[in-house]
């Protein structure tokens, strides 16, 4: 059995298909991936975890033809090319590629299965979008998962609006983004926590991690920490921009707090535990720009609770499923930093408080891994591959 994932960036750091295709690889499938590629690769193949990825340009008539153009025949080529390779199940990693698969399939006996992988919340992922656009978007979407024999997403909640929009008989299958079980050295996570305590002259340490960008928090918890006393942020990733990170270092100039603050480029995850779990609290403070940020359920919480960290969440539906149901930390209003203050101070002033949660982190751990959560995946899978 052959399946090809088709994803229209350049399938980096995708840790969530790289776990899922290695659950399709161990129920037997055959796996290739087609990816973006540069100029003249028709494609260029690589090795990714152990998967044969296979990279085709975006732009077949170079630099200087117009954007829409290339975009508009590279759209063909790859179905073109995804169909030579004779897949039995094709997976889009999102509406165009599950586009592109789904054009493969024309004129075709055998028609391969499709699995829509969304991993958003599509009609509400981007808030700028037109009313148009809007349209267009929801009635290809209902067009595109009529047409798949399986439908991933990442959660209950659009789980719920997906099957409720599109007036399903059945609700998609859900596969929340979930890690691998970390093997944490708590010796190691104590030695970086050391440094950093006295590196930037404090107590207590707050963490955040992942892609350094607006929307995520972290300029409220730089004004966050005017208000607490003692208390020191590492900031783990890298940044969509220099200007924004020129942004955040301004800001800590600012509320003066620059000393308390450092700013670290991004780890392998493989290591990233050290400096997860070298902290007291964890940053998830998503803010909800978009119907799709509303419902995030990000990978960065699960990743906090393997390493050991109690979290600030914040306040919305999914990510409060999580902290409040496994009482793994406090939640707090998104974009107020007196509220995340609040909510730091509520559990690092009270031991108590602290050593509950702390404990309820151990505990949940063993229960949000992919260890548990493939099985999900497995069980639809192998549905649609008999």
């Amino acid at each position: 059995m052959k399946l090809l994932k088709i994803c229209c960036s350049k399938w980096v750091n995708e840790s969530r298909d790289y776990r899922e295709l290695g659950v399709y690889s161990e129920e037997g499938a055959e796996i290739s991936v087609l990816v973006k590629g540069d100029i003249g690769d028709k494609p260029k193949k690589d090795i990714v975890e152990g998967f044969e990825v296979l990279r085709y340009t975006t732009k077949p008539f170079g630099e200087k033809a117009p954007s829409a153009f290339n975009k508009l025949i590279s759209l063909f080529q790859w179905a073109s090319f995804a169909r030579k390779q004779q897949p039995d199940i094709i997976s889009g990693h999102d509406l165009l590629a599950l586009t592109i698969g789904w054009l493969s399939t024309f004129f075709t006996i055998n028609k391969p299965k499709l699995i829509y992988d969304s991993h958003e919340f599509e009609i509400g992922r981007n808030a700028d979008r037109s009313g148009f656009s809007k349209w267009l978007v929801l009635h290809w979407e209902q067009f595109m998962i009529k047409r798949s024999t399986l439908t991933i997403v990442v959660n209950e909640s659009i789980a719920d609006e997906v099957a409720k929009l599109y007036e399903l008989d059945e609700k998609p299958t859900v596969v929340r983004n979930i890690p691998i079980s970390f093997e944490v050295d708590e010796a190691e996570c104590k030695k970086v926590k050391k440094q950093y305590l006295e590196k930037l002259g404090v107590e207590k340490l707050l963490i955040y991690h992942g892609l350094v960008c607006s929307g995520r928090g972290i300029e409220s918890t730089i004004e966050a920490l005017s208000m607490l006393e003692s208390v020191g942020l590492v900031v783990v990733g890298n940044p969509d921009s220099p200007e924004y990170l020129e942004k955040l270092r301004q800001m800590t100039r600012q509320f003066n707090v620059e000393k308390r603050v450092d700013f670290h480029d991004a780890v392998p995850h493989e290591v990233l535990w050290k400096f997860v779990g070298a902290a007291d609290l964890g940053i998830v403070m998503i803010s909800p720009v978009s119907k799709s940020y509303y419902y995030a359920l990000p990978n960065k919480l699960f990743e906090c609770i393997q390493s050991g960290v109690p979290v600030i969440g914040s306040d919305l539906p999914e990510i409060k499923k999580v902290v409040v149901g496994y009482n793994v930390g406090a939640l707090a209003i998104p974009d107020n930093a007196a509220s995340i203050a609040e909510a730091v101070k509520g559990l690092i002033c009270d031991q108590e408080a602290y050593d509950s949660v702390k404990s309820n982190v151990e505990l949940a751990k063993k229960q949000l891994c992919w260890e548990n959560e493939k099985v999900v995946l497995a069980k639809a899978f192998n549905k649609i591959s008999q």
